[in-house]
């Protein structure tokens, strides 16, 4: 009798498991706001971070799902373009070496599914760097994210911004 209620209870379990992956963790807003989170986190940078922690950082951002070809508009004159997800992981540590400290936090994350296949992502990115020179920015955005889903799985196809005026 007691190896059954095991039993039963395992595969209850197991079946809230199955419920739990397949209804909440593996939809495409959920995978979606977790590329979300993993970009952010590997924006951030801090002051002590070593050349290992950076290569490390270049190596996660360059394996970023991104679209080859990826478009970059509105963030600053000399960083809109198109990208490779390399060349775009290259200019973000780039950009990261100006700072002492950079901390991006994004937030108001709002995912929708345009049409199967396609997903855009309206957020609120904050930054708060200090540059190597001193210089403190603090900065707010308005940011939209394009996703595709290529070959099953999300890439950033395209990025666009706007300062918000404070």
């Amino acid at each position: 009798m007691v190896k059954k209620i095991i039993g039963l209870a395992v595969l209850l379990a197991l079946g809230g498991a199955a419920v739990w992956y397949y209804g909440f963790y593996n939809t495409d807003e959920a995978v979606l706001r977790r590329r979300i989170a993993g970009l952010e986190e590997n924006l951030c940078k801090d002051e002590h971070q070593s050349a290992i922690a950076e290569a490390v950082r270049l190596e996660k951002l360059s394996g970023y799902p991104a679209a080859d070809g990826m478009t970059v508009r509105s963030v600053h004159e000399y960083v809109d373009g198109n990208y490779t997800p390399t060349s775009f992981a290259s200019t973000v540590v780039k950009g990261g070496r100006l700072c002492r400290e950079l901390e991006v936090d994004f937030s108001h994350i709002e995912v929708k599914i345009v049409k199967p296949g396609f997903a855009v992502v309206t957020l609120e990115g904050e930054a708060e760097a200090e540059l190597k020179n001193g210089e403190r920015i603090d900065e707010t955005r308005d940011i939209t994210l394009d996703f595709q889903k290529i070959d099953g799985e999300w890439k950033l196809t395209g990025v666009a911004s706007e300062k918000v005026v404070k």
